[in-house]
């Protein structure tokens, strides 16, 4: 920043200088418009740290700000045990998503007293390998399923509305899940929700859905450490 500051000021002498050689100012005169020069850097200066090198503009809160635009990429496998016996351990799950999403902020300025309103989509592709179906002959056998589709909430205030939408395709069928949401905010750490739907399938496929989510601790950790107020 001093290097960015000395820049701001030769220019300014320079200007100075070429504008006194033009009107013919005198010493005195040269030397106030040198004082207002010095003067301005040095305001601009406070007002560069004040508003970057605060808390308020720290690391860790550009952490926890929602990102315009984020991939994420997940893998998971479970297992299950029949007659809950070590011996009988069973394939269950094996799948790998990738997950994108973006965020339009109708806010321009987010003030205290500001109604928080976005609209945020997401896509997903998703591979998942099946282990846990049954055929007519009480056998488990396995299906590769390839998900394609997305979701598409808004936010207002503390409301939030949401529809989701994942087309399936796999050994067995074609099928999908349709499905939509709404969410009340308590508080930070308390929500409300609901969901109603289809599932995947055209057997025990109805989705509905009320509860309440809550966490005791949900403040994002720093390795960072804080400046002493």
């Amino acid at each position: 920043n001093n290097l960015k500051t000395s820049f701001f000021l030769s220019d300014d002498f320079n200007n100075l200088k070429l504008k006194c050689q033009t009107e013919n100012c005198t010493n005195k005169e040269m030397k106030k418009e040198e004082e207002l020069i010095i003067n301005a850097e040095i305001a601009y200066n406070e007002k560069f740290h004040v508003k970057y090198l605060t808390k308020e503009y720290s690391f860790k809160n550009l952490l926890n700000e929602t990102p315009v635009f984020s991939l994420d990429f997940g893998s998971g496998y479970s297992t299950f045990f029949i007659d809950n016996q070590f011996k009988n351990n069973q394939f269950g799950k094996l799948g790998f998503w990738l997950v994108a999403n973006t965020i339009i902020d109708f806010n321009k300025e987010t003030t205290k007293n500001s109604i928080d309103k976005k609209l945020l989509f997401y896509g997903i592709a998703r591979y998942m390998e099946d282990g846990t179906q049954i055929d007519s002959e009480d056998k488990f056998y396995r299906t590769s399923n390839y998900d394609l589709g997305g979701k598409a909430e808004f936010v207002y205030n503390k409301f939030s509305i949401g529809y989701e939408f994942i087309y399936r395709k796999n050994d067995v069928e074609n099928t999908y899940r349709s499905n939509g949401m709404i969410t009340y905010k308590v508080s930070d750490n308390v929500y409300i929700n609901a969901a109603f739907g289809k599932n995947y399938g055209e057997k025990d496929n109805l989705i509905t859905f009320l509860g309440l989510n809550w966490a005791l601790d949900t403040e994002r950790k720093s390795i960072l450490v804080e400046k002493p107020k």
